[in-house]
């Protein structure tokens, strides 16, 4: 008789789930007992998240359609800007070229002015000499009174025969001949100079009437051209300033319509963004898909082969347990078996993770380094004043300075009470900063340095503008060449420093001073 065995409850369970898997019409259920015991292996590390937004078909057509018509807008609206900045930049020129005139127009009357006076003190030393010559037309006219007087006393002409018939030797004739020829003489000449007079006074009124007159006319032709031209200025300067409005507001709504083209930009690259998300979440599902696919069947695999050694097992454990007939020993075997299979079971999940594991790098981007080069100096020197104010005449080798009175459009907007730079006074004082002297007008610094090409333009290099971009005596602007189609410069009155993109309207040439 055999001994009786004891054994715990969870021993029995094991003992009864091992035998019904050992069942041969059991196999199914036992590979799919194995494979929960395997099932760990899969987890939830790889699960993939849920899926994200993904926008439809017609939601992107819509977005592009926007954008495009939105880009179609800003296209127009950019057209109408560049011809309303070459209005402005053609106003301006001519504001500019009428202001010059205006300045003329000063210099001439102030010259008319000057003749006028002149003339007028011309007149005043005519008329003291008209007035002495009358006096000596007095004079004439009380001698030539005073001989025929003398000559009525006499009672006959002196100088007629009448004189002579009563001389009474020949000592007495002569000398009453002697007599009549000096009073004959007195007379001619008392009558030349009454005559004299009268013809040199009538000349000095005749040229102090006709110099006064010139004066006066040219004097008032000098005014009309002044005020002329002084409206012209302001009728100019009426018209930029309306276009310069008419452009602040064209700039305003295109910004506008910039930021509607870029609102609709962002909006069809969210959506497209989202709809690549989730292409992309659509391929990590079909790789995980696949990936739990191919490890479902490794699994199967692993479950055939555990179960399979795990019979053998059982067999060489029966075979054994019946041989020695221990229940104890036989059990101690299987709760190891187990305790082997579950580490490992362990240790093949942790490899797993360990080995799906990864990481990342960085990476950043190393700016070029700075250049002290003639033309950068120039350049910053230039740029370290953006925003100081424009200032009609301001600027020197050493900095911005006070403006000066134009007294016109550089007075209305109080330039004389800035301080700050005109268009050649920043290119002065740039480069004043590489040792470079240029003097304080446009058209002078035109003519020093090298000119330059348009396709060779260089950071820099002094860009200008002409009223007539055939005749370098019209230019009126000045400014410093940055690269990029961009340049610095002081633009006007009521403007200041600034980064502008490159104008080809009046444009004239390009020089490099020091070359």
């Amino acid at each position: 008789m055999r001994p009786t065995r004891c054994i715990s409850t969870e021993g029995a369970r094991v003992k009864d789930a091992t035998r019904t898997i050992g069942a041969p019409r059991s196999f199914a259920a036992m590979i799919v007992a194995a494979a929960m015991i395997f099932g760990g292996l899969a987890g939830t590390a790889g699960a993939v998240p849920p899926p994200p937004v993904n926008p439809s078909d017609e939601d992107l057509e819509q977005g592009r359609a926007d954008a495009a018509a939105s880009a179609e807008e800003v296209g127009i609206l950019s057209a109408e800007v560049s011809k309303t900045q070459a209005t402005i930049d053609r106003l301006h020129s001519e504001m500019e070229l009428k202001g010059e005139l205006a300045l003329k127009a000063r210099v001439d009357l102030q010259i008319a002015q000057d003749d006028a006076r002149a003339a007028a003190e011309e007149a005043v030393r005519a008329q003291q000499e008209a007035d002495d010559a009358g006096a000596a037309i007095a004079e004439a006219q009380q001698s030539a009174a005073e001989f025929a007087a003398a000559s009525f006393r006499q009672g006959s002409v002196l100088g007629s025969m009448t004189a002579l018939l009563d001389v009474e030797s020949l000592d007495q004739l002569l000398a009453r001949r002697e007599m009549i020829n000096q009073v004959s003489g007195t007379q001619s000449g008392i009558l030349s100079n009454l005559q004299s007079a009268r013809t040199s006074k009538a000349n000095l009124d005749s040229h102090a009437r006709a110099t006064l007159a010139a004066a006066q006319e040219a004097e008032d032709a000098a005014e009309s051209a002044r005020i002329a031209a002084d409206a012209a200025e302001a009728e100019a300067a009426e018209t930029f300033a309306e276009g310069q409005a008419q452009l602040q507001g064209l700039e305003k709504k295109l910004a506008e319509q910039q930021q509607e083209y870029q609102d609709a930009l962002n909006n069809v690259t969210e959506l497209e963004g989202q709809r690549a998300q989730y292409n992309a979440w659509l391929v990590a599902k079909q790789e995980e898909d696949a990936r739990l696919a191919e490890q479902e069947r490794i699994q199967t695999e692993q479950a055939r082969a555990f179960l399979k050694q795990k019979q053998e097992q059982e067999a060489r454990a029966q075979a054994l347990e019946d041989a020695q007939d221990s229940a104890v020993s036989k059990e101690k075997k299987r709760q190891a078996a187990l305790a082997r299979e579950r580490q490992q079971a362990a240790d093949l999940k942790r490899a797993q993770e360990e080995a799906a594991a990864g990481g990342g790098s960085n990476s950043g981007y190393v700016p070029p380094p700075s250049t002290g080069d003639r033309a950068s100096i120039v350049v910053n020197a230039a740029l370290a004043w953006l925003g100081t104010p424009y200032a009609w005449g301001g600027g020197n080798s050493k900095g911005p300075t006070r403006g000066i009175r134009d007294y016109g459009v550089a007075d209305r907007y109080g330039d004389y009470k800035k301080i700050g730079f005109d268009c050649s006074g920043l290119v002065l004082y740039a480069y004043a900063q590489v040792g470079i002297s240029l003097p304080h007008y446009s058209g002078y610094q035109y003519n020093y340095g090298r000119k330059v090409a348009r396709a060779n333009l260089e950071p820099g290099d002094l860009v200008f503008y002409a009223r007539n971009t055939s005749n370098p005596a019209t230019i009126h602007h000045v400014a410093i060449y940055l690269g990029n189609n961009q340049m610095v410069e002081a633009p006007q009155s009521g403007s200041v420093v600034k980064i502008s993109p490159m104008r080809w309207s009046g444009y004239i040439g390009a020089t490099r001073p020091g070359t």
